[in-house]
């Protein structure tokens, strides 16, 4: 999403500078662009909007993705594997990693843990 921003606007700037009959941007036009929706966005420091993505997304004309990638079949209960991960470490038990596996292959595999955890979630 940051990604798709970033690009709107630095498309925006060309369209803009090239009204203006210049050919290029200041330079760091794109990199302050970058700043700025990190900064809107509220993302880590450690996280990177790459910057030949954008331009390469600018110069196809594709600035927004169409298709993010096929949802994930534990979105339907990621919620509650995450309320149960929750519940544990606040009664003194956190769960592993393992245990977490288990538990969310189980559910995932349609088992008997399948209708017990639809109930919870009601």
């Amino acid at each position: 999403m940051a990604v798709d921003i970033v690009a709107h606007r630095y498309k925006a700037a060309l369209d803009s500078n090239q009204m203006k009959g210049k050919k290029r941007l200041k330079q760091g036009t794109l990199q302050g662009i970058i700043d700025d929706v990190s900064k809107e966005m509220k993302m880590p420091d450690d996280f990177q909007i790459p910057r030949k993505t954008v331009i390469n997304r600018v110069a196809r004309g594709n600035l927004q993705v169409a298709h993010p990638g096929p949802v994930s079949p534990m979105e339907e209960i990621e919620p509650l594997l995450v309320q149960i991960a929750l519940d544990m470490a606040n009664v003194g038990h956190p769960l592993k990693t393992k245990e977490l596996q288990i538990l969310a292959n189980a559910s995932a595999k349609n088992t008997l843990y399948v209708p017990c955890l639809r109930r919870s979630m009601r």
